[in-house]
């Protein structure tokens, strides 16, 4: 599939592997639009790549569907994600051991209900960044491997409320 003149969303897209994706996208000429917290991050962003901004907090729960009425994306792709607090089982607080869950599972939720209520277009498309951990686990990283794992499951229940509402997402 091309992104060439495609309007893409990326959540968590001013750093690390989502900067990554964005710089791929542009470099084929998607329209891109980063949805990230830091203004600073983004507005380097902005200057490299040329890209629209967006400074946002993507477990916020109006933000989603705020964001996407407005951008109306061809592609949605929900990278962002907390960096864990690293420890063994023993050592991690319930603050510590839930954190991913805070925001990686939380955004995902928002994002996913939002692409689903709004709805998006047909055949827009509305990826879902997880980790390896999903399948092996990381047992310094808390909830990360289980938070990871459930973003898996939501995208599955997602396709289904997407089939069973007749949408060509």
């Amino acid at each position: 599939m091309s992104v060439k003149e495609k309007t893409i969303v990326v959540t968590g897209g001013s750093r690390g592997l989502g900067l990554g994706l964005v710089e791929a996208l542009t470099e084929q000429g998607a329209k891109v639009t980063i949805v990230a917290r830091d203004p600073v991050s983004l507005a380097a962003a902005r200057r490299r790549f040329g890209v629209n901004t967006i400074a946002a907090d993507v477990t916020e729960e109006g933000a989603a569907q705020r964001i996407l009425a407005e951008i109306r994306p061809e592609i949605l792709v929900l990278n962002a994600g907390a960096v864990p607090r690293m420890g063994r089982l023993d050592q991690l607080s319930w603050a510590d051991f839930t954190f991913p869950w805070e925001t990686d599972v939380k955004a995902g939720l928002y994002w996913m209900q939002a692409a689903l209520n709004l709805p998006l277009a047909e055949g827009a498309r509305v990826l879902v960044g997880s980790s390896g951990a999903a399948q092996q686990g990381s047992p310094l990283s808390g909830g990360y491997a289980g938070a990871k794992r459930m973003l898996w499951i939501m995208a599955k229940y997602a396709n289904g409320v997407a089939s069973q509402k007749g949408l060509k997402i």
